[in-house]
């Protein structure tokens, strides 16, 4: 047959399909009755069985994009087991004189000793972390989940890392966190405070993120997203709200000052390094009912406004240091900052990758540092918000991208 084709091993199903048409355009892609019938065995397994049932909702959702083949017996490897599915798939690309796609490390040693090519699909959104993930469960899943009493983690999620349930039309069933201690389901309260009054969230992220900044255990606590998602706004409403509370002595508000790209320094500021850096501390003005709001905190040393430059050495107790605009800050950056904290003490850091104002932040990212070193650890929370709630005007800026 033409060597354009390609045989998919059941593998590939049990994993995020989402990229797999485009990555696989320039194939023929031949889908064997030995996956189907793999794929409709492991749907009833207890920690497989959601992967699979994706991997079949797939198909399903694009049979047009497969060539189908009934093949159940080895014609053409002679010596093998057919009773192993490997074997009969691993044949079947050997009777077509084509390659075979795979990820599974035992099948791609078999195809290397007989002699046929094989192709890895890079999964594009497996390292992805986003603080949480969604998944779809049928009539019949739902009722298990909630009938058992032990919830296995077959999602193989991270300590505080969410878990979003929809149902076969795309509402969302449940929301829940993996814990050290098993799920625990996602509560969250209305944040108030003096100078915000009561919010509530407005979407499924900023739910989770409710949900993580009231969390106790998680001491540093991480959220990106585009520009008005409400990263500034909900972080420090829920810290002022600490603060009246008492369960904190002040907010230690930490920038780099780093001007915005290809816009001109406006040179020498006046003053003291309080009054430097005002001009850049306005989006605390903004929601604390601005300069009087500002000046009540300071007065009250309830907020303290330090230049990242100057926190080396300081050891911070009693605070949440609160960390703006980290796209622009550095790995060594994000270390600084960490070791700062003293006895009850934790960290709100927030960023935009869009929004980073120098190819220096791009290769060598704090954030994506943070995520990637302290992802699952249970003193670290993180969500990724995704909808703009600022206004209708300003979200008309993501279509300019």
């Amino acid at each position: 047959m033409a060597e354009d084709n390609l045989v998919l091993d059941t593998n590939i199903f049990m994993e995020d399909c989402s990229c797999l048409l485009e990555d696989l355009k320039d194939y023929k892609l031949i889908l064997s009755s030995v996956v189907l019938e793999e794929l409709d065995h492991l749907k009833n397994d207890e920690v497989r069985g959601y992967k699979a049932r994706n991997g079949l909702r797939f198909i399903d959702k694009n049979l047009d994009k497969f060539n189908f083949i009934i093949h159940n017996q080895i014609t053409t490897i002679n010596g093998m087991d057919e009773r192993k599915n490997d074997n009969l798939i691993l044949d079947l690309a050997a009777q077509m004189k084509c390659s075979i796609c795979t990820n599974d490390r035992a099948i791609k040693i078999k195809a290397k000793l007989l002699g046929i090519p094989y192709v890895e699909l890079q999964n594009k959104n497996t390292d992805i972390y986003k603080g949480y993930k969604e998944v779809t469960m049928e009539d019949i899943e739902l009722a298990w989940w909630y009938e058992s009493e032990i919830k296995v983690n077959k999602w193989d999620l991270l300590p505080n890392e969410y878990l979003v349930i929809k149902d076969e039309a795309g509402e969302i069933c449940d929301k829940q966190k993996w814990t050290e201690n098993g799920f625990v389901p996602v509560k969250y309260k209305t944040i108030e405070n003096k100078f915000t009054g009561k919010i509530k969230p407005r979407n499924m992220q900023q739910e989770l993120l409710f949900d993580m900044l009231q969390d106790d255990n998680s001491k540093i606590k991480l959220t990106t997203g585009s520009f008005g998602t409400g990263k500034d706004f909900t972080m420090l409403s829920d810290a002022l709200n600490k603060i009246e509370r008492g369960k904190y002595n002040k907010i230690i508000w930490i920038r780099n000052t780093w001007g915005v790209k290809n816009s001109k320094d406006i040179g020498f500021l006046p003053g003291n390094s309080m009054e430097k850096l005002m001009p850049y501390a306005m989006v605390l003005s903004d929601i604390v009912g601005g300069q009087y709001g500002m000046e009540y905190l300071l007065n009250n040393q309830q907020l303290e406004l330090q230049h990242l430059s100057t926190i080396r050495g300081r050891n911070f107790n009693n605070a949440i240091l609160y960390c703006t605009e980290a796209e622009n800050l550095t790995k060594e950056h994000i270390q600084i900052i960490l070791s700062r904290l003293g006895q009850n003490s934790c960290l709100y850091i927030n960023g935009d990758y869009k929004q980073s104002d120098d190819k220096l932040f791009k290769s060598n990212s704090g954030i994506n540092c943070m995520i990637d070193k302290l992802k699952g650890n249970p003193l670290f929370g993180y969500v990724e918000l995704k909808k703009t709630e600022r206004s209708k005007v300003a979200n008309l800026a993501s279509l300019l991208d």
